[in-house]
């Protein structure tokens, strides 16, 4: 197995990154060597949620609430054939590119739930005011409380994706350094 060092790419980062965190990283490693290294790392317990997704890419976890991160690397192997830049390694190794993304499945759950509470909401809010206040003259809630409820529902979702994002975002520089360590061992 190759030696071994990781080296920060410079101003490279993959498309969907904004974050300078997720910058590539440069490896003396061939591609099956990173997938083999960073494996065993995670059987040590050292990468939370790693799993190799194809013989040059894996998946570690990005920590994130209320919605799942996760942290996508792909290795390409350095040289005039791939199309990567050899940079300081000379035409050996490999580059490991990030991408973090969002999984889907609990933004669309927490969606349908708001959706779905909005209206039994309506009739409990009426009899609790028919409880505190027994008098039947009140009998408009439906028109402040249907925009009230729907007008907070971009709201929510706003939130929720603005906090998680920014948790994903400092995870995913995390996971980052912690591949970087593996891979300098």
């Amino acid at each position: 197995m190759g030696g071994g060092t990781a080296k920060q790419g410079v101003d490279q980062q993959p498309a969907g990154a904004r974050d300078c965190s997720l910058r590539e990283l440069r490896t003396d490693r061939t591609g099956p060597e990173v997938i083999a290294k960073l494996d065993e790392a995670a059987r040590r317990g050292k990468l939370a949620g790693f799993h190799a997704t194809g013989a040059a890419m894996f998946e570690v976890e990005a920590f994130a609430v209320p919605f799942e991160h996760s942290l996508v690397g792909t290795v390409f192997g350095v040289g005039p054939d791939s199309g990567v830049d050899a940079g300081e390694n000379g035409g050996s190794g490999s580059v490991v590119r990030f991408e973090q993304r969002m999984l889907w499945r609990m933004p669309l759950v927490w969606l349908v739930i708001l959706l779905v509470t909005i209206w039994p909401g309506l009739p409990l809010t009426e009899l609790l005011i028919d409880q505190i206040f027994p008098a039947m003259w009140w009998t408009y809630t439906a028109y402040w409380y249907l925009p009230l409820t729907i007008a907070s529902l971009p709201l929510t979702m706003w939130w929720g994706l603005k906090k998680s994002r920014a948790m994903a975002r400092e995870s995913a520089a995390e996971m980052r350094s912690k591949i970087e360590g593996v891979l300098n061992r």
